[in-house]
């Protein structure tokens, strides 16, 4: 598995995690979470990304975000 395979995967997992209610007290769970977040960080070679996204028929706003990783960035 390439680096850029291996990323996209982190950031899925990612994504699981975030979704799950972790209790405060689970200080593994905490830690697996910080792990990947700080790995994708750090060794993601962000490819950034902007986009526009409609929210209605006037409105919308500008997203910036790495297309490998899916951090978004202001």
């Amino acid at each position: 598995m390439d680096r850029n395979n291996r990323l996209c995967a982190l950031s899925r997992i990612k994504t699981i995690l975030e979704s799950l209610e972790i209790p405060e007290d689970d200080v593994e769970m905490r830690q697996i979470c910080d792990l990947v977040s700080n790995y994708l960080d750090t060794k993601c070679e962000h490819h950034i990304v902007t986009d526009y996204i409609d929210i209605g028929p006037d409105k919308g706003y500008t997203i910036r975000f790495c297309d490998v990783c899916m951090r978004t960035f202001s």
